[in-house]
């Protein structure tokens, strides 16, 4: 399975859920509808950030219930723009999303990549990261 193909199916089981849950959200504070504001899902799902037209767009923070979390942009409740995915374990892909899915060069972090940071010397070798480019099938 390639890189992007697992990205992609993640993001998708996430939408799936955000849709579902959306019939059992409410405002907890500030404005859903145009401004900034906090929506909670029946289910846990928390989203903090911008609105337009009751949609999530501009920047914010969507934290799903299982540990998971995006801070980026958002355009009309998808992911777009500049933004960081974090799993609960704690990796994390960095970069560019295009109507929900990563596109481009990014950067993907293992989760344990904070405890080799706290070494006085760091060998880049030894790091699990690579950066992710042009992840397309070819």
């Amino acid at each position: 399975m390639t890189v992007k193909r697992f990205f992609s199916i993640v993001i998708f089981i996430a939408m799936t859920m955000m849709i579902t849950a959306s019939s059992f959200a409410e405002c907890v504070e500030g404005s859903c509808d145009n401004g900034k504001g906090t929506y909670l899902w029946a289910n846990g799902d928390t989203y903090i950030g911008e609105w337009e037209n009751d949609l999530m767009d501009g920047e914010g923070t969507y934290l799903w219930e299982n540990g998971d979390e995006f801070t980026g942009g958002w355009q009309e409740d998808i992911m777009h723009g500049d933004g960081v995915y974090t799993w609960s374990n704690g990796d994390q892909n960095i970069g560019q999303w295009i109507n929900g899915e990563q596109d481009g060069d990014g950067i993907y972090i293992w989760g344990n990549l904070e405890e080799q940071q706290d070494e006085a010397l760091v060998d880049l070798d030894d790091m699990d990261i690579f950066v992710a480019s042009n992840l397309e099938e070819h």
